[in-house]
């Protein structure tokens, strides 16, 4: 064998073509010394071999492995994981991101990128690896064993599982399985909670690599192994639970599932389910904006090979644009291709946004805590059954976008989107910002205080006989806030209806908005909706008596406009003498999204 020298660094043979990648062989061992023998091979004539998914961590590289008699640098995190995967007694075939591709070559990263698909699809198997041992891991993983083997036994689906998790009653949940009044027991449910809230399941690559159809996956952690079903199994019969409010002192010390977490488990097992993902781009970035990336570029990127080849070649991975330029590029696509203005939805981020991105563009590494306004009363399915999808709102009163939408609302040389339509209002007092972190009990009524000073209505004033009148609309004011609450649409799952309105007498007292009220079907409804509307937005008061939601960052003196080519309101916000706009937001304000404002002479907005 060649002697190993710190000077011989090792280096890489170019890929020779575009189906080109590299596999590595790791060597049996009994210690910890990983050494590994890397080929470059071809798509079209593969061996058998192992896909690993896991988090880089701390990206120094500061554990040394030999590939090829050569000393090479991983991380630490990488360097844990090759000693438990690693054979004693035989050699192990492996694709390793941050082995087989060269990343210090940005345009091989880029070129790897379109070929990562077949790389995890054709792999014999996907080992996922959450990391070393530690608070309980152990018990985690036999809590999901035991949980799919108790459902796989009664024969019963993840979904008709877990309606039964929900619908059964405390008493009787634990005859087939034996969690309640065992220390155990509940000891496992902490260590799987905190299984779930490791790194890995934030990392935006997870998306394809989890994921992929066709192929055996395997969650490792530690020295402990599960089916990847078997954790899905277990992660929604965990959810189930921490849904019940009658639950509670049964599992007080259960750490809950954090609300992107929930958010980015659903969308997995969703794509899961369906073997294929169909859907435009706007859709997509939108499903998995809430998990992390180490680059910001692959917020966009690791979901190209979700999409159809026309998307790709667009976008196709370029690792030498700016974030912002990348960024920037989804936005024009999405809206010059669709024509539409629905990305403009997720653009209301209070966070700074990345230096250089353009205030119409989403900026994708932020994860936000809101949602865009509804657009369509159904979202997408694949059923012939499913309802009718039909525009929830029409703030331009069903004037059309223009024919050559993408020659009048963009100019691509100093990056700014020229918007037609008008200035419906001004916004004349805003009310205090509503988070996710704000979703936890307080000391008085949650709803009272969020209302713009300006208004002066007291939950007594809302409530009192007569009721006062909301004059844009003449309806009682009471009915006009219950309907803005809600921005006046109900959210049962894919399904958004309009009109709705809440129970405001109800609400106005309640002072813990962290879970469902128990036993009442539409009071769960009601407080669906409400947190759908709310979480990141603010109440808004207009200079001619209109209230509304408007985006969080919304200040006095925004504008409210409707765009041709949107459903809903925008806020834009003045830049010095008004000849040019920044983007704030969407907008709900009441009696104004049907097209009532829109009267007069349209104009163009700059907005930079």
């Amino acid at each position: 064998m060649e002697e190993l020298s710190p000077v011989k660094k090792f280096s890489y043979l170019p890929l020779q073509s575009s189906s080109g990648i590299r596999l590595i062989r790791i060597l049996p061992s009994e210690d910890a010394k990983i050494e590994c023998q890397m080929s470059n091979t071809s798509l079209d004539n593969l061996p058998l071999y192992s896909a690993l998914s896991y988090v880089w961590g701390t990206p120094k590289r500061t554990c040394q492995i030999i590939v090829n008699n050569r000393i090479f640098l991983v991380t630490e995190n990488l360097f844990l994981a090759l000693q438990h995967l690693h054979y004693q007694k035989k050699p192990r075939t492996w694709w390793i991101d941050a082995i087989c591709i060269n990343q210090l070559d940005d345009k091989e990263r880029s070129s790897q990128i379109r070929v990562m698909k077949d790389i995890y699809s054709k792999a014999e198997e996907i080992v996922i690896w959450l990391g070393t041992e530690e608070n309980d891991s152990a018990l985690a993983v036999e809590l999901a064993a035991q949980v799919h083997r108790y459902w796989f036994h009664q024969t019963q689906t993840l979904g008709k599982a877990e309606r039964t998790v929900i619908s059964t009653p405390r008493k009787d949940l634990v005859s087939g399985i034996s969690l309640y009044g065992d220390t155990q027991g509940s000891r496992a449910l902490q260590a799987f909670s905190a299984l779930l809230s490791r790194p890995w399941w934030e990392r935006i690559w997870i998306v394809q690599e989890a994921t992929t159809p066709f192929n055996t996956k395997i969650v490792q952690c530690g020295n402990s192994l599960v089916r990847w079903d078997a954790l899905i199994a277990a992660t929604r019969f965990i959810l189930a639970l921490s849904a019940r409010a009658d639950l509670k002192d049964d599992f007080a010390d259960l750490a809950p599932i954090d609300h992107f977490g929930s958010r980015r488990i659903f969308n997995l097992e969703n794509l899961r389910n369906s073997g294929q993902y169909s859907s435009n781009l706007l859709t997509t970035l939108a499903d998995f904006r809430h998990f992390k990336a180490s680059d910001p570029r692959d917020m966009v990127y690791a979901l190209l090979d979700l999409l159809d080849e026309e998307v790709v070649e667009a976008l196709a991975p370029d690792y030498t644009l700016p974030v912002a330029q990348a960024y920037e590029n989804a936005a024009k696509y999405c809206i010059l291709k669709c024509r539409s203005l629905d990305c403009l939805g997720y653009c209301s981020s209070l966070s700074d946004q990345i230096p250089g991105l353009p205030s119409w563009c989403p900026d994708w590494s932020n994860q936000g805590d809101g949602h865009p306004l509804a657009k369509l009363t159904y979202r997408r399915s694949q059923k012939s059954h499913a309802p009718p999808i039909l525009p929830v709102y029409n703030a331009t009163g069903g004037l059309k976008a223009p024919i050559a939408l993408q020659s009048s609302l963009f100019s691509i040389s100093n990056h700014k989107i020229m918007l037609r339509g008008f200035h419906i209002d001004t916004l004349q007092s805003v009310g205090k910002p509503w988070h996710q972190a704000d979703v936890h009990p307080q000391s008085s009524p949650v709803l009272p205080n969020l209302f713009p000073s300006s208004l002066a209505q007291s939950s007594s004033c809302l409530l009192a006989i007569p009721s006062p009148i909301y004059v844009p609309t003449g309806e009682p004011l009471p009915l006009a806030y219950a309907h803005t609450l809600v921005c006046d649409v109900s959210k049962e799952r894919n399904v958004r209806h309009r009109p709705f309105h809440l129970d405001l007498a109800y609400w106005l007292t309640v002072t813990d908005l962290s879970m469902p009220p128990a036993d009442h079907e539409r009071r769960r409804v009601e407080w669906g909706s409400l947190l759908f509307a709310l979480v990141g937005r603010r109440m808004v008061c207009s200079g001619k008596g209109y209230v509304g939601l408007g985006p969080a960052r919304a200040i006095v003196g925004d504008w409210v406009c409707a765009l041709i080519g949107g459903s809903v309101l925008y806020v834009l916000r003045p830049v010095g003498d008004g000849k040019v706009f920044r983007f704030v937001g969407e907008g709900y304000v009441h009696g104004l999204m049907d097209g009532e404002g829109v009267s007069g002479k349209e104009r163009t907005f700059v907005v930079i």
